[in-house]
């Protein structure tokens, strides 16, 4: 039986060896290099500052049964435009110049636009246009998908940047350098097995992912079930291990990292959220409810013909107008990506007082006991910066149900961030801190949390290395 292990064990090697190694070596690169994506405080830096003149116009058309229940307002190149949003995700635009709805945006718009990103967000190169895009290997997620064909543009700047504008609503969708393109193809690309052909077939790529980890995960498992029956644990014993050459450090070194490759390789499998195991729910219910009724068009109308009346500073980038148990406030957004909220009536502003945060609680945990809530100044176990930007402070509310779900509030706007419900939470911990060892804070601190990775990156890359080296070697 033993012996069959061991087969076992050298032949899958021999099969996956190779790409646990891509694996290890690929998740150094992502410690520095994330895969392209666009942030809010990106987009809002290359947008131009709000200017409402000769504004507003709306559609004549007959819209007076629609309700709405969030509107934007901002810049599209030198075109001021109004963009409403109905929960959860659905959008349409309108040029608040002409009063005409906005499905398209053309190749001529999609240049000034891309001209207007350019000069406001300090690139010093000329947009060259480089034709549409459907899907390529940045666009390839499902986000995408609504913004297409989009419109590809390299900005011929030092770092050769290049970015994608939607053909539907005209936003700037996505930025990319090519620091990132190129490191990317020695990280998220092989480490996720994000290759266009394969990832463009969901089905095809999740079940892949799946079962190379089920497959890497057993690998492991009788690897370490080999090395400890292998390891002579007496204390007289003069030779700890019966092996020499490369099976001597590949023994040796196993048995101190094997049990972090366990853990980097079943992590990644849980990533995957499988069969619909820890898939979270959606607060699309809560934030419905947050809302309270929609604004009618009717009050659109008026909201948007006030503002256009009002005087903003001069780094508005964003007026948004949201509604909170029924009643409609704007937050202001800047270049720097700070919000103010002001009130609509007074246009003073207007902060979200305790008496007003107590009815939030109320209507947020709904039908369940309030166990806590409160102000958050910096990450707990849930709501973190790690790779990536979170807002402070927030309001969290925890409620005693099954999981003892965590809601995350925006402090200015009142607006839902996050939900973590248990499923999200068990995902938190069985694939986030399991695969990023961030489990704490201080495991979060750099250059603490660098070193360490690096130290079990390497050590891990060395056991599947050698691993997989031998296993050629003898099968040849």
């Amino acid at each position: 039986m033993f012996k069959t292990l061991v087969l076992i064990h050298r032949y899958i090697g021999i099969a996956i060896g190779l790409l646990m190694v891509l694996w290890c070596v690929s998740g150094i690169v992502m410690m520095y290099v994330q895969y392209p994506s666009l942030d809010q405080n990106m987009r809002r830096q290359g947008l131009p500052p709000l200017d409402l003149t000769d504004c507003c116009q709306l559609p004549a058309d007959d819209t007076n049964d629609q309700t709405v229940d969030y509107l934007e307002i901002e810049m599209l190149a030198n075109t001021p435009i109004l963009r409403l949003g109905w929960l959860p995700d659905d959008e349409l635009s309108i040029n608040l110049r002409s009063g005409e709805w906005l499905y398209e945006t053309s190749e001529q718009q999609a240049q000034k636009i891309a001209d207007s990103f350019n000069h406001h967000a300090g690139y010093p190169g000329k947009p060259v246009y480089l034709g549409p895009v459907e899907k390529d290997q940045w666009t390839i997620q499902v986000k995408y998908s609504s913004h297409a064909p989009m419109y590809h543009f390299a900005l011929n700047d030092p770092d050769n940047t290049e970015l994608y504008i939607s053909s539907t609503t005209g936003e700037v969708v996505l930025v990319t350098t090519a620091h990132q393109r190129i490191w990317n193809w020695f990280g998220s690309v092989p480490h996720w097995l994000y290759f266009t052909t394969l990832r463009e077939d969901i089905r095809l790529w999740s079940n892949t992912v799946i079962v190379l980890s089920l497959i890497g995960t057993f690998l492991t498992l009788i690897g370490i079930y080999i090395g400890i029956t292998k390891f002579r644990f007496k204390a007289k014993a003069q030779v700890r291990t019966p092996y020499k050459g490369w099976a001597y450090w590949h023994h040796i070194i196993g048995l101190v990292f094997g049990l972090f490759v366990l853990t980097w390789v079943i992590s990644g499998f849980f990533s995957m959220a499988p069969f619909g195991f820890l898939t979270g729910a959606s607060h699309q219910e809560e934030a419905i409810r947050l809302r309270g009724e929609p604004m009618s068009w009717n009050q659109v109308e008026d909201i948007v013909t006030g503002l256009s009346s009002q005087q903003f500073p001069g780094d508005v980038k964003i007026l948004e107008v949201n509604t909170l148990l029924g009643k409609p406030a704007l937050v202001t957004y800047n270049s720097k990506n700070e919000s103010s909220r002001i009130n609509l009536e007074t246009m003073e502003p207007d902060l979200i007082d305790e008496k007003l945060w107590t009815k939030i609680t109320a209507s947020v945990g709904t039908d369940t006991q309030i166990l806590q809530s409160g102000w958050l100044n910096e990450g707990d176990s849930y709501y973190y910066e790690h790779h990536n930007q979170r807002r402070f402070p927030v309001y969290r509310i925890i409620v005693d149900d099954a999981g003892e779900t965590h809601y995350y509030l925006d402090a200015v706007s009142g607006r839902m961030l996050d939900k973590m419900d248990g499923n999200r939470q068990w995902y938190r911990w069985l694939f986030n801190a399991l695969h990023s060892w961030n489990f704490t804070a201080l495991f979060r601190t750099r250059p603490f949390w660098d070193g360490l990775m690096l130290l079990l990156l390497c050590g891990a890359t060395t056991v599947c290395m050698t691993g997989f080296y031998m296993g050629v070697r003898r099968y040849l």
